[in-house]
């Protein structure tokens, strides 16, 4: 008998395909967890999310097995990613890549024997991001600066009224108005302070989208480089309107666009402005300790000295918080009635 070669059974890899199994008929759950009303999953047409648009979101067919959706305005097979599964869904939802996507979900289904390490990792075991940050985008920039030129001296105090922001923040944060679309444009910068991304916020309507070819990034007021010299504390909080709100009460704040996005640009930024604590303001709901649970593991490599604090009950977030007449003295103390976390914390 003629002995032939047996190639070596290749060693199962199983976390993708355990990560879809795990979540097929969970769909419906896990996008509600990212802000998606669950009414809206019924596969009718309803507004979108993310963009505010009306009847442009729906639910693909079998959406507790796919998690398949899309929006006829910001989430179209022209998108990338293109709608096709929960795990595109993700991407779409949270702003983020494919790797991040992964992470959150084998976080939300708590998969046994799983750890988020084993997924294609972009970290180090610092928690460090090891692929690159988004580049500065011409277009984007030249684009922001259009719109700055275009946003009437005036109309800061008008949009601050309909915020509830400062006007001298909105300015500080480069926010301009985009006549095409009326809308307000929130630049996105990376570490580098570069622009990566314009988020669009509806000068009347309030939808939120960003424009094509956007990157996540973070929302940095002008005058964050003064902060690297005379400040010890660094606020992060979610989205421009929260950071615009503490920025008008003297603090030193940056802000994410999501979740999960901007993480790699955060990253950045704080190897080069080395702050002595780091205070991550969370909203007050579970989704919002989940955020920050996140930004915290992407920072505890630059500095042991980091807080989680939350609004007081029955506010929801920063800007609410401000709005109800916070001082930053108010915020402070929260801060110190708040624990440090330790160096490392549950994934």
């Amino acid at each position: 008998m003629i002995k032939t070669h047996r190639p070596a059974p290749r060693k199962h890899t199983p976390i993708l395909s355990d990560l879809k199994l795990a979540s097929n008929g969970r769909w419906k759950g896990i996008l509600v967890s990212v802000g998606i009303p669950g009414e809206h999953l019924d596969g009718r047409g309803h507004p979108c999310p993310k963009c505010g648009g009306r009847d442009r979101f729906a639910a693909l067919p079998d959406i507790d097995q796919r998690g398949a959706v899309h929006c006829r305005h910001c989430f179209t097979s022209n998108c990338d990613p293109a709608p096709s599964d929960g795990l595109s869904t993700l991407r779409w939802a949270l702003n983020c890549d494919f790797n991040t996507a992964c992470r959150w979900l084998v976080d939300w289904i708590n998969l046994p024997g799983v750890k988020t390490e084993t997924i294609k990792e972009d970290r180090n075991n610092d928690g460090v991001f090891t692929q690159p940050e988004p580049r500065q985008n011409p277009q984007l920039s030249q684009l922001a600066e259009e719109c700055v030129r275009a946003m009437p001296a005036d109309w800061y105090d008008r949009l601050g009224l309909h915020l509830g922001l400062k006007a001298d923040s909105l300015q500080a944060l480069d926010v301009g108005y985009l006549s095409g679309q009326n809308a307000t444009t929130w630049p996105m910068r990376n570490g580098s302070d570069s622009i990566v991304g314009i988020r669009l916020r509806g000068f009347e309507s309030n939808k939120k989208w960003s424009v094509r070819g956007s990157r996540a990034g973070l929302f940095l007021p002008v005058d964050v480089r003064r902060w690297l010299r005379e400040s010890d504390t660094l606020f992060i909080c979610e989205g421009p309107t929260d950071t615009a709100a503490l920025h008008g009460i003297g603090l030193e704040a940056i802000g994410l666009p999501s979740a999960c996005g901007g993480l790699q640009s955060l990253q950045t930024l704080l190897a080069s402005m080395n702050p002595q604590q780091i205070v991550v303001v969370a909203d007050r709901d579970e989704a919002g300790m989940q955020s920050a649970r996140r930004v915290i593991r992407s920072v505890t490599a630059f500095g042991d000295r980091t807080r989680v604090i939350q609004p007081p009950i029955g506010i929801n977030d920063a800007r609410e918080w401000v709005g109800q007449g916070a001082t930053s003295i108010d915020v402070f103390n929260a801060v110190i009635r708040t624990p440090w976390l330790p160096r490392r914390i549950d994934r």
